[in-house]
């Protein structure tokens, strides 16, 4: 009996001793964290996103997290942490030791080339618009980020400017801002026959920013709250068939200066007087994907919440909320994807929603439609493709850069419906009520190519030839880094 009991007992005062070396907190502890190979990032950076302060305890898993923490940060090209130290001897002294040991940590860094400024263009779906992008992505070496972008199009021309520090040195905080110009046409069209025909158009121009702060859960995870605010004009609305309602403001305050060109005297040029838009914001943000060929492969979440209301001084009352989720695979050395949108945007009162947040669908969401040629409240959108890497390391002349090539095939199935009270009137059959059938959906389907940067998710270039087969067309989009955003 004995004989059988006596490996229980061994086993249980090994524990013993392991917990009573624990309850004497037998540790090794940081001393200060030792940077080789960066010379632009500053300590505090690499500290920051490791995660690590002195007096923290040291184990080789924490260190192998902190390790994971700087890849994640998108700053280096290569990571290595390790301790100058043998490694019985640390395991000894971490596990073992009834004294507290002080330690370097040391940090083996490549780091990537931080800043960039590339043109950006796009061409298709009835829409031209370029630009320049400028992107540093560790500003003066502290891991914060400032982008930049200016475009003028056909539909939409704007300036942008934002600051974002993904995690603070003091805490595990991240904060962002960023300001905005942006004078846009928005095309209306028609239903029925005339679906690919522009029946009216109106003007908008906004000039605002917003600021957000959030809680860093991990380098893949986090939670943000924030808040925007915009000043927005309108133009007078013109329309292009004759008789065709003013476009329908969901009740928002412009509707009573809004003036249709058929008027007696029109005055296209001349924007009505700006209004407050000011929304609460709740973010919530998952992102575990990579790009180690310029083909992302992981999954993304986001669940973002938004809310305008006349208490906090907007001049429109609306709710929104939006969920997109994105799935990213290597099968048989190609890459499938899904990613699956739906945002609901209604009204809370009858000051209603602006016309600058009005949902629309069509362009590079709805391949082989015309840009933004659906419009409404409620949007459910999923895209499924997969690309095929055919060619790796073309090396751009007189630059270290190397490029890959790729090819897709895509389909595209999407619907945006006017859901609120009232509903969408079709002006070629008012009788008629807003119901959802599967008739609301659209279908395209598609091939592209593309040419990318390793480890960096945005195509250098992306053409994509779509046919949308309600429509009984297709339409060819070309874009050069992201053009268009």
């Amino acid at each position: 009996m004995r004989a059988r009991y006596a490996g229980v007992i061994r086993a249980a005062a090994l524990l013993g001793c392991i917990l009573a070396a624990r309850a004497a907190e037998a540790k090794l502890v940081l001393d200060k964290i030792i940077v080789h190979g960066a010379s632009k990032t500053s300590e505090g950076a690499v500290e920051a996103r490791m995660r690590l302060h002195r007096g923290d305890v040291i184990e080789y898993g924490i260190l192998g997290v902190a390790e994971d923490r700087l890849v994640a940060s998108d700053l280096f090209q290569s990571v290595r942490v390790y301790l100058d130290t043998p490694r019985d001897w640390a395991v000894q002294l971490m596990y073992l030791s009834d004294q507290t040991y002080s330690i370097d940590v040391h940090v083996e860094v490549k780091e990537k080339h931080s800043w960039f400024i590339i043109p950006n263009f796009a061409v298709g779906g009835g829409d031209v618009a370029g630009g320049l992008v400028y992107a540093d992505m560790n500003l003066a070496g502290t891991g914060s980020q400032l982008i930049s972008a200016g475009q003028v199009g056909k539909l939409k021309s704007f300036g942008f400017v934002g600051f974002r520090d993904p995690i603070a040195t003091f805490a595990p905080i991240t904060y962002s801002t960023a300001g905005i110009f942006r004078q846009e046409t928005f095309l209306f069209y028609g239903n029925g026959p005339t679906k690919d025909d522009v029946v009216q158009q109106v003007g908008t121009r906004i000039a605002g920013g917003e600021a957000q702060v959030g809680y860093v859960f991990s380098s893949h995870m986090k939670a943000i709250v924030g808040g925007m605010y915009n000043r927005q004009w309108l133009r007078n609305a013109e329309d292009k068939i004759a008789g065709y309602p003013e476009a329908k403001l969901y009740n928002a305050p412009a509707m009573g200066c809004t003036v249709s060109a058929t008027d007696a005297t029109p005055a296209p040029e001349k924007f009505c007087n700006g209004e407050n838009v000011v929304t609460l914001q709740l973010y919530f943000d998952y992102d575990r994907t990579i790009a180690p060929e310029g083909l992302r492969r992981g999954a993304k979440v986001k669940l973002h919440n938004e809310v305008s209301d006349n208490f906090w001084g907007s001049d429109y009352d609306y709710a929104k909320l939006e969920f997109q989720g994105e799935l990213y695979g290597y099968v048989a050395k190609t890459y499938p994807s899904v990613n699956f949108r739906t945002i609901l945007n209604f009204p809370t009162s009858e000051r209603g929603v602006p016309l600058t947040q009005l949902l629309r669908l069509g362009g590079g969401d709805l391949r082989g439609y015309n840009v933004n040629q659906f419009n409404g409240d409620t949007l459910m959108v999923a895209q499924f493709e997969d690309q095929i890497p055919v060619i790796k390391g073309l090396k751009v002349p007189l630059t270290s850069v190397k490029l890959n090539l790729a090819v897709a095939g895509f389909v595209d199935v999407g619907a945006l419906l006017d859901r609120h009270p009232g509903g969408r009137i079709d002006p070629l059959n008012p009788s008629a009520k807003s119901r959802p059938t599967l008739d609301d959906f659209h279908t395209s389907a598609g091939v592209g190519v593309r040419i990318l940067v390793p480890g960096v998710a945005i195509p250098a270039v992306k053409i994509d030839y779509g046919y949308g087969f309600d429509r009984g067309a297709g339409a060819i989009a070309i874009s050069v880094a992201g053009g268009g955003l």
